[in-house]
């Protein structure tokens, strides 16, 4: 089953969501990225949300093909810490089956003008030597070395 949104586009109107529209404290974050590729980490999220109280990640999937692979990712087949203190998958509405959803992993689905919570995500012990090396990249494309001073 393929779905009419691609993935590019589900991935910009799932960071959207996750910076503007989601509906409560547990997922809304003020800084979101996308596609971010930086050393330190084992994978490179497709939505990652920067949150004081943990990191929400987001895998966008739009095909049965593509959500079958993702369990073959080394990193969802481990005990090895990873990315987000949430870990959500969204989805086209339908596409994914609740009953398919890894342990502690939530649900996220879009129905073609909303996204909504299918299933709750529960905490995960986050790698706090990737999220630095996240934050470090984020920081270094800020434009330039700079000293920033807080008085």
């Amino acid at each position: 089953m393929k779905s009419k949104v691609t993935h590019n586009e589900l991935v910009s109107i799932g960071a959207k969501w996750l910076n503007k529209s989601a509906p409560n404290i547990f997922y809304k974050c003020q800084y979101v990225c996308t596609e971010l590729t930086c050393a330190g980490t084992n994978e490179i999220p497709d939505i990652v949300g920067i949150r004081p109280t943990g990191n929400i990640l987001i895998e966008v999937k739009v095909s049965r093909a593509d959500f079958k692979k993702d369990f073959m990712k080394k990193s969802r087949n481990s005990e090895e810490l990873q990315i987000g203190k949430r870990r959500l998958y969204l989805a086209p509405k339908g596409l994914i089956n609740i009953e398919e959803i890894p342990n502690k992993w939530g649900l996220l689905e879009w129905d073609g003008k909303c996204i909504e919570i299918a299933k709750h995500s529960e905490d995960f012990q986050e790698d706090k030597n990737a999220v630095n090396f996240i934050y470090y990249s984020i920081l270094r494309r800020t434009n330039k070395p700079q000293v920033f001073e807080f008085k």
